[in-house]
């Protein structure tokens, strides 16, 4: 089994102030407690020193400390030009009438940003010399505080498992087929999952570029959403270096390398998925 560096950020962007979709930076960091018994190397990004040092200490509490921080001083100069056409699509009267949910936060355009810094930080994981061939990302907030898996102590494991070398991306079936501004438009869930994918290091800087190709496309002519559509378009561009593998939400850690992982039972899971889909379809006709 190949070992597996895992790679995580978090950047504030205010999300307390973001109404029905409102997180508070604490409520990350307890999410984040709950998965950082794992015991894989861990490469932290930040803005803020501070976080990286809560980080760590987390960790720490857990008796590993195998946590890198890296602080990166301003996110908005990475791609400062594609950030300004995301911040005047973000007012434009006609992206907004166009998207199926104004208020959700893939409208803003921090936001979408943030979820392109995803790729950078793989990218620059990539490039460091200790790291190990397989590189995986996990969102901070990673399965939201227990959504899934039933005991938090199951984390407690190194995760290993031989992805081989393509990009490793889950999707829930079926492969989305629809063009990609119907996916744009329709705010739907897409059907690869952004919360957890596995890169081989070698790929971390094509991914990176193939991402900010896609995003720049879109805004080129006035659209923007976040990480999800555009790692179905990447996989459409570059078919020859994905690899598209059955899962479900927060589910690629237990089908892959961690069966051991004990489960919610799935008919609540199941229960509360269709009554947001189904609100959400009851939005979406009005």
């Amino acid at each position: 089994m190949n070992k597996i560096t895992l790679v995580t950020a978090f950047f504030d962007i205010k999300r307390e102030e973001f109404g029905k979709f409102a997180r508070s930076n604490d409520k990350y960091f307890n999410d984040f407690k709950r998965w950082a018994r794992i015991k894989n190397d861990l490469i932290f990004f930040c803005e803020n020193a501070e976080y990286g040092e809560r980080v760590k200490q987390i960790r720490e509490e857990f008796g590993l400390k195998n946590t890198k921080i890296v602080v990166l001083d301003d996110i908005t100069k990475i791609q400062p030009e594609l950030l300004a056409k995301m911040q005047e699509i973000e007012k434009n009267e006609y992206f907004l009438n166009f998207r199926a949910y104004k208020p959700n936060p893939e409208n803003r355009a921090m936001y979408n940003y943030v979820m392109l810094m995803k790729f950078y930080c793989l990218m620059k994981a990539g490039e460091m010399t200790e790291v190990n061939e397989q590189i995986a990302w996990m969102d901070f907030g990673f399965e939201h505080g227990g959504a899934t898996f039933a005991d938090e102590n199951d984390y407690a494991f190194e995760w290993k498992y031989d992805f081989g070398d393509k990009i490793t991306m889950f999707y829930i079936p079926p492969i989305d087929e629809r063009p990609m501004f119907e996916i744009c438009r329709a705010m739907e869930p897409v059907c690869v999952m952004g919360m957890m994918f596995v890169v081989p290091k070698k790929h971390t800087n094509i991914l990176w570029n193939l991402f900010v190709e896609c995003e720049t496309e879109f805004a080129n002519v006035g659209l923007m959403d976040d990480d999800q559509p555009f790692m179905l378009m990447c996989s459409r561009k570059r078919p020859d270096i994905f690899d598209l593998r059955v899962s479900d939400w927060f589910m690629p850690l237990h089908d892959f390398g961690g069966e051991h992982i004990k489960i919610k039972p799935k008919e609540k899971i199941s229960f509360m998925r269709k009554v947001k889909n189904k609100i959400k379809r009851i939005l979406h006709k009005k």
